[in-house]
């Protein structure tokens, strides 16, 4: 919008309903799109300080300056967090997804810890996952029962959200053993999250149509995109 000066960039809600906008010099506002209008005053904040914009506009988050920090605000104000929360663990946080229907909040950490954070209750559990590198890649299934998590050293995993236990053969989902990708089916989907591990397809066919699975398609991510 016009009224915002001095535009450095900008993140969207996941429904694109509102934005929250930051300036050349550290300020971040609140505003509703589609027409632009201000919900917040302008805030002084840190320079890339990360922030996401919860669905619906329900919540605005901010890593504090500890990293593990999470600090929750509401969108009309932005100065003064209404909630902070600070997960398990002594090392910041390196990825965070939320689910469609807003009510998870999905955490992985730099040591390879995962959470799964309740937006209704406000209380997080600490997922079983072994120690290893940072997490750099969350993703929920279409219904989101289901979520797929990749870390920097080429693991993933998939778990079911409900329980946070690990899917094993039996839910069927397939796990590649060395790390190249996990497959987990669902009602209405599948979700894969492949790693940059040598590409073995003769393997990747034999374990999905033992899995049950009849037809997928590859959706190829580049840096940046789809």
């Amino acid at each position: 919008p016009a009224a915002f000066v001095d535009f450095a960039d900008a993140s969207y809600s996941p429904d694109g309903h509102y934005a929250l906008l930051r300036d050349h010099h550290g300020h971040i506002q609140c505003w509703r799109v589609e027409p632009w209008q201000p919900c917040s005053s302008p805030a002084a904040r840190r320079l890339g300080e990360p922030w996401k914009l919860g669905r619906a506009g329900r919540y605005a988050l901010a890593l504090g300056s500890a990293p593990r920090q999470l600090n929750f605000y509401a969108l009309h104000d932005l100065r003064r967090p209404y909630l902070t929360m600070t997960p398990p663990g002594n090392t910041g946080v390196a990825a965070w997804q939320e689910s469609g229907d807003g009510r998870w909040l999905a955490l992985g950490d730099l040591e390879g810890r995962l959470y799964v954070l309740d937006l209704r209750a406000m209380t997080m559990r600490q997922l079983p996952t072994p120690p290893g590198r940072e997490v750099t890649w969350l993703a929920f299934s279409e219904d989101d029962a289901w979520l797929a998590v990749a870390t920097k050293d080429g693991t993933a995993y998939a778990y079911d959200v409900a329980s946070g236990n690990p899917l094993t053969a039996g839910n069927r989902a397939v796990l590649l053993q060395d790390g190249q990708a996990v497959c987990a089916p669902t009602g209405t989907g599948v979700i894969v999250a492949v790693t940059d591990a040598g590409f073995d397809a003769e393997q990747w066919m034999r374990l999905f149509s033992d899995s049950g699975l009849r037809m997928f398609a590859f959706t190829a991510k580049h840096h940046d995109g789809f």
